[in-house]
């Protein structure tokens, strides 16, 4: 018989949170993902009844706080609605505040089946699909560490280096994912 060292096996525990964290993100980003692009939407005229910044004073050292309110009446098959949803998932109200103003007309985007679930613009942030992305990766790190866990001793040999592996792309994902959303934030034009 070969001499050979017991493969080190990772703590089942951590690895099932690690999956449950990646089920968590990916489910999420998934219901989002699927609240923009599945449901049966159809175009109507809205009309701008918000879109307004509003500053809010901090107390010293901090600065000041911008926030952004945007909303729009319209109406579906003789009934009237309001949304303040600019996009599915994002935080985009931003937008809507600097490209339109109150009483402008702009096309709404109607879910057919929830009349009273619309948004103005029907783009999927970028910020959904880097979690969706992240999610995956999570996952498949994680059932790389249930095989590692659980599996043959041949198995569990082979896994630490792809584990150390997965977890440097997982730690560059999360390292550059805020990264890209920050100078995303930074470039978007404020108004």
């Amino acid at each position: 018989m070969a001499d050979y060292e017991p493969a080190t096996r990772p703590p089942l525990k951590m690895v099932l949170i690690q999956l449950l964290i990646g089920v968590v993100l990916l489910g999420y980003s998934g219901f989002l993902l699927w609240q923009a692009l599945l449901p049966d939407y159809a175009t109507t005229i809205g009309t701008v009844v918000q879109a307004e910044k509003r500053v809010y004073k901090q107390s010293n050292p901090r600065p000041d706080r911008l926030r952004y309110f945007f909303a729009y009446d319209y109406d579906w098959q003789g009934k009237s609605y309001r949304s303040d949803r600019y996009t599915y998932g994002g935080r985009d109200a931003i937008e809507g505040v600097c490209r339109f103003n109150v009483g402008d007309k702009i096309t709404v985007y109607v879910n057919r089946d929830s009349p009273d679930q619309a948004v103005a613009k029907r783009d999927i942030s970028h910020f959904v699909v880097g979690m969706a992305i992240l999610g995956i990766l999570i996952v498949l790190y994680a059932l790389l560490g249930v095989a590692a866990a659980i599996g043959p001793e041949a198995i569990a040999r082979r896994t630490p280096a792809m584990l150390r592996i997965g977890g440097a792309v997982i730690g560059l994902g999360i390292l550059i994912g805020p990264l890209g959303y920050l100078v995303y934030v930074m470039l978007t034009p404020t108004c």
